[in-house]
């Protein structure tokens, strides 16, 4: 079982693995566009330190890896996203008494 709150600590010391999340996003993204967006953000230099990075997200069940044809897809966990959409979303407003 992953800490999903820990894991995002995580990745906010290790802009190299942030930027393969946020290339992926919230709708999930195909493997050639995740790398290519990595590339082009400059988090990593080539193409193996992306797919190492990509690899290493799937281990822990930070994002999963589905095939389809020729195509692998991925798409961030749906336990991880919700961890990740509470500390992206703006503070809820104190209701007043």
């Amino acid at each position: 079982m992953v800490n999903y709150e820990a894991a995002l600590v995580f990745l906010k010391k290790r802009p190299d693995y942030m930027a393969v999340v946020e290339c992926i996003g919230e709708s999930g993204a195909t493997w050639l566009d995740v790398v290519e967006c990595t590339v082009a953000k400059g988090a990593v230099g080539s193409i193996s330190s992306v797919r190492y990075r990509i690899s290493q997200l799937v281990k822990y069940g930070i994002i999963e890896q589905h095939r389809f044809g020729k195509n692998t897809f991925l798409l961030l966990n749906k336990n991880f996203l919700k961890a990740w959409r509470k500390t992206t979303s703006p503070e809820p407003r104190e209701k007043k008494p």
